[in-house]
């Protein structure tokens, strides 16, 4: 808590455009092409047998945990 994510969020833009490039959705809205990525994923958790959900869940509750009095959780 309170560190700086600034290399996670690097690395995570950096998979967003590069999935919105691979999906021809490049130089297309940042929201679209996440929710887009996020819902390939959890197919992937599926595809490879992992609880979808608890996966999610879990996935959220560490982004919580990991944001910082500063950071605006909209």
């Amino acid at each position: 808590m309170g560190q700086n994510y600034q290399g996670k969020t690097r690395e995570a833009r950096h998979a967003l455009t590069s999935y919105m490039a691979l999906t021809g959705q490049e130089g297309g809205d940042l929201e679209t092409g996440l929710s887009d990525l996020l819902t390939d994923i959890l197919h992937l958790a599926n595809e490879e047998g992992m609880p979808v959900l608890h996966v999610l869940q879990r996935a959220t509750l560490v982004f919580c945990d990991e944001a910082s009095e500063k950071e605006k959780i909209q």
